[in-house]
């Protein structure tokens, strides 16, 4: 991260991939939360995909950086 100024552009295809892949096995993620939420870690980047899976796909509630306090937040 740092000052690399193409780390967005891996960081936003890295998450496409992880949300491609959450398509596919969108229970693949651990139950965070009441279960009705669930994390999945963006590979080669510090975020995590905070979602819900839902009738027909998922829905990304946020996008979190992995050492913020993501398990406090509404």
């Amino acid at each position: 991260m740092g000052t690399d100024p193409e780390f967005g552009f891996r960081a936003v295809d890295a998450a496409l991939d992880a949300a491609d892949f959450l398509l596919e096995h969108p229970r693949a993620g651990p139950q965070i939360t009441d279960g009705s939420l669930r994390k999945w870690r963006v590979l080669a980047t510090p975020l995590l995909l905070i979602y819900r899976v839902e009738p027909g796909g998922i829905l990304i509630a946020r996008v979190q950086h992995n050492r913020s306090d993501w398990q406090s937040l509404p």
